[in-house]
């Protein structure tokens, strides 16, 4: 008992103990940053998705001119930037092209926003009308997670000016 040279296996199993103790508590803190971090970073981008969206939609619609809206939708238009007929319709994925397209009476379409500025994880998409009565289209642009969760969506009202 006088014997003063080590530890007792009592007190080293308490020191392993307290050590395991110290990693999980360490452990689950990083895991529930790392998890914040993510959370946010998805949020940031999916608003500057919406919000860049928004902005060529609202573009395409303000200088939009002789508007189609023959009661089928989607409501076609000739474009005041692109100088053609044109409308919006969302991509699948399947033929390469993902997010919102312009269609054209030629057959092709285009991506509205290129794969940089789109991330894998997120997507947009669209749904909008015509109302020729008060020259106003009314667009719900939604922007989805890769699992096609909504996770933002806004409403934009847009009247042509030509």
């Amino acid at each position: 008992m006088k014997n003063k040279e080590g530890f007792s296996i009592s007190e080293m199993l308490m020191v392993v103990m307290i050590l395991s103790l110290i990693i999980v508590i360490l452990g689950s803190g990083v895991m529930v940053v790392k998890n914040a971090y993510e959370r946010i970073t998805l949020k940031a981008e999916a608003q500057t998705l919406l919000s860049t969206t928004i902005t060529k939609v609202t573009d395409e619609f303000r200088f939009s001119k002789y508007i189609n809206d023959d009661g089928t939708s989607p409501a076609k238009f000739t474009s005041g930037i692109r100088g053609y007929e044109i409308w919006f319709e969302d991509g699948d994925g399947t033929s390469g092209k993902k997010g919102i397209l312009v269609c054209n009476l030629g057959g092709t379409s285009t991506q509205l926003l290129t794969d940089k500025t789109m991330t894998s994880r997120l997507t947009p998409t669209i749904t909008y009308q015509y109302d020729k009565d008060k020259n106003l289209f009314t667009a719900t642009i939604t922007i989805a997670t890769k699992e096609n969760q909504k996770f933002l969506q806004q409403e934009i009202k847009v009247k042509p000016i030509n």
